[in-house]
């Protein structure tokens, strides 16, 4: 068989395949793959399968998939929401931990986004690269609020240390 000939028995099979139903695509190309001399058998399916559609198994999300992974976000947020009006001071395992979760909750809640977010780090500290759903739970739990907010450890030590200005003014009366 010339390359010629082998590439045009391809294109046939590949026609073939795609003319049948999508159940029967893999019974077809096993029977038109049988005509094939056995040392081009499977390049010729490598190549049929990347050009053809063969079990009809498309990576999209199912719908039952979609409703379950807004909800599982959804009730994960408002949890963390709820937990939050009840622990107006949490202690750092209880953020710690709350990033976690709240990092699981909105990548869950992300995944049924179409589309692609690609994160890629190239910094001395951090080595990463992550896309999709993984990529929105990296930016989420990196993402560190309560840091932004609560003072430092070291400026709470320090200005436990320094005297009030109200000490002095404040006098009780014997």
């Amino acid at each position: 068989m010339t390359l010629r000939q082998y590439q045009a028995e391809v294109n046939r099979v590949c026609a073939q395949v795609v003319k049948v139903s999508q159940r029967k695509r893999l019974q077809v190309l096993r029977e038109e793959l049988a005509s094939f001399p056995a040392s081009y058998r499977e390049p010729a399916l490598q190549l049929i399968a990347t050009t053809v559609e063969l079990t009809g198994d498309n990576m999209t999300m199912q719908k039952w998939e979609k409703i379950t992974m807004i909800a599982a976000g959804a009730a994960t947020v408002a949890v963390l929401l709820s937990i939050a009006v009840l622990l107006p001071q949490p202690t750092d395992f209880q953020i710690f931990v709350f990033r976690i979760v709240l990092a699981i909750g909105v990548s869950a809640f992300a995944c049924v986004i179409p589309g692609f977010l690609n994160l890629e780090s190239r910094s001395r500290l951090l080595a990463l690269r992550a896309g999709g759903a993984l990529a929105v739970f990296v930016l989420v739990y990196l993402w560190n609020p309560p840091q932004l907010v609560r003072p430092s450890r070291q400026s709470l030590v320090e200005s436990s240390h320094q005297p009030n200005s109200l000490t002095g003014i404040i006098q009780t009366n014997r």
